[in-house]
């Protein structure tokens, strides 16, 4: 959970809170639906990659120079860190 709160405790807090949502509605979904409990698992799985990959991604010196100035183009000049 630290990682995807940004190695921030205040951070882990709202991501604890959005896996447990997402574990409490796929137990509802079984219940109601029929639907497999277990794909929230494989949903969990795909999170998980793709925030570690971002992570990995935009950790390189160049990606992170060009992600920061499509950010500032983006927000109009202004630093977006």
């Amino acid at each position: 959970m630290a990682l995807f709160g940004g190695l921030h405790p205040l951070g882990a807090i709202p991501a604890s809170i959005v896996f447990g949502l997402l574990i409490v509605g796929a137990y509802m979904m079984q219940r109601a639906v029929q639907v497999p409990a277990y794909i929230i698992l494989a949903i969990q799985g795909l999170i998980i990659l793709a925030i570690v990959t971002s992570s990995v991604f935009i950790s390189k010196k160049s990606m992170k120079a060009k992600v920061l100035a499509k950010l500032k183009k983006f927000t109009g000049g202004k630093d977006a860190v």
